[in-house]
This record gives C-alpha cells, structure tokens and sequence, in this order.
C-alpha cells in the first residue's frame, strides 16, 4: 500500500544514526492511504476546485451548492440540504444513529425517507420531490457553446434564439449565460430542478454568470442573476468586455444587476464600449 512519508526531518536524523552506528533521535512516521484518508483527500481536492481565483474576478459556487456538485447524482440542493441546518435529506442522515454509509450512499438506499425542506413544515418522502440537475461532461456541454462574431451569437452555424427557452419567473425569454474560466461562453435553458448555471461547468468557478435574451442572433438583455454563483461587478465587468471585444454593441444592451446601481452600470458600459 502506497503510504505518504511525513517529518522528513526525522528521515534525515535516522539515516545519520545509522551511518554512525546510533540508535535514532526521532521515528519515522508514515500515513498509510487508509479510507478516511483517501476521503479526507477527495474532500481536500474537491474544496480546491471549488475556489475561485479571486484576482482573476472569478466566482465560486456558493457552499450551499456543494453537496449537489458533489453528488454523484446532482440531486438538487434543496432535497439534499434542505432550507436550514435541522432539514433535507442531510439532517434525516445525520439523525440515523445506526447509519455507517455515506451520506449519498444512504441515500440511494434510503429514497422514500421522510424530509422537510424547513424545520417544522410538514414532511414528504424524499422521492417524491426531488430533482436532478443536468450536470453535463465537458463533449456535452459543447452542444451550448457559442460564438459571437461581429455582435452575431451562433451555435454550430446557426443564429442563436433563447425567446423560446424554458426561463427564470419574470424573466421569460433569457437563458442561462456562463462564461467559463478558459473565457469560453455557454448559453442553455434555465429550469428548476433541471438545468442551473452549473449545468456546463460541473460546478468550478466562472468569470460570468446570469440571464441573456438573444433574439435571432442579437443580444437585447442581460440580467446579471444566479443563485448558485451569486455575482458581483468583477462578473459584470468580466461579461462587458468579452461582449465588446467580440463586436456586441453593449450600448443597446438593456442590463439588470440588482446589486449595482444604474449609474454604475452605465459608466461600466462607457468604459467597456470605448
């Protein structure tokens, strides 16, 4: 079994000892790979993908997120986590005090157990209301990738047109929108339970996030909106010059971002149009 050694200052004393014939000062000590360990390296692993680069203006998913990234099976967050820390599929887990699986693996083996979303509403059975989101491999997301040329946003060779995607309430029309890390852009639906903005990324960090309308090939509004990635002015800011410098016209672009005011937004698309 692999093992990982460790104090390499004690290696160091107990090869000197024994080149001089001396009972060594310190023990070598190793870490063998058990299971708790290779999990506690996994989770390390995963928490690493999980940061943003913060300089870069990136945004991580938000924690709340994490368990449905991690899910084998992208069950959606609500169900796993429930509203609080006393409900969801989590909370039920932690209660069966003769469980010796993991959280997911209880899962599946338990379907129908009883969950709340909130602490004290009613409960239902677990299958009865969960969702799996669309996690895609990275060949499926190409399906989504776009090109924009000369302010005309295509997917394969086609213009492309969102007025007909599924949409957030109160923003019909508009598909999701991710810039990955690597500045490619994503855009597909936005259903509840089924497609979210990490739909393309497995869940890393973005440079841009939110809602577009693109009708016929032209881009008319961007809400800078997503609750699993929350962004902020780096991601708008991110958004405006990519757009630019692909030969958008962000100056007729109607933008929301419920967090930056008007006057902001304005002065960033000046200095991004230039």
């Amino acid at each position: 079994m692999l093992e990982i050694k460790v104090n390499h200052i004690a290696q160091v004393s107990v090869h000197q000892a024994e080149q001089q014939d001396k009972p060594p000062s310190l023990p070598v000590k190793t870490i063998k790979n058990s299971p708790s360990m290779m999990r506690f390296k996994e989770t390390a692993q995963f928490i690493i993908e999980m940061m943003p680069r913060k300089n870069y203006g990136e945004a991580g998913a938000s924690q709340k997120y994490w368990l449905e990234i991690k899910d084998p099976k992208h069950r959606d967050r609500i169900s796993l986590n429930g509203l609080d820390a006393q409900s969801g599929a989590l909370s039920a887990w932690l209660e069966d005090v003769n469980n010796k699986t993991g959280l997911f693996q209880w899962i599946d083996q338990h379907p129908d157990v009883e969950i709340n979303t909130l602490k004290n509403k009613p409960k239902h059975p677990l299958s009865l209301d969960v969702g799996y989101i669309n996690y895609l491999s990275p060949d499926q997301a190409t399906d989504y990738w776009v090109t924009i040329s000369q302010g005309e946003w295509k997917t394969g060779n086609k213009l492309l047109n969102t007025t007909h995607l599924p949409s957030k309430a109160g923003m019909e029309g508009h598909a999701a929108i991710v810039i990955h890390r690597d500045g490619n852009i994503f855009v597909h639906p936005y259903e509840k339970g089924k497609w979210q903005h990490t739909s393309t990324t497995e869940g890393k960090p973005v440079l841009s996030a939110g809602m577009i309308l693109i009708e016929q090939g032209k881009a008319k509004s961007f809400y800078l909106d997503s609750g699993h990635y929350m962004p902020q002015r780096p991601q708008l800011e991110h958004l405006l010059a990519r757009l630019a410098a692909q030969g958008v016209n962000i100056n007729e672009l109607d933008i929301h971002a419920k967090h930056i005011a008007q006057n902001d937004i304005k002065a960033l698309v000046r200095q991004y149009s230039r």
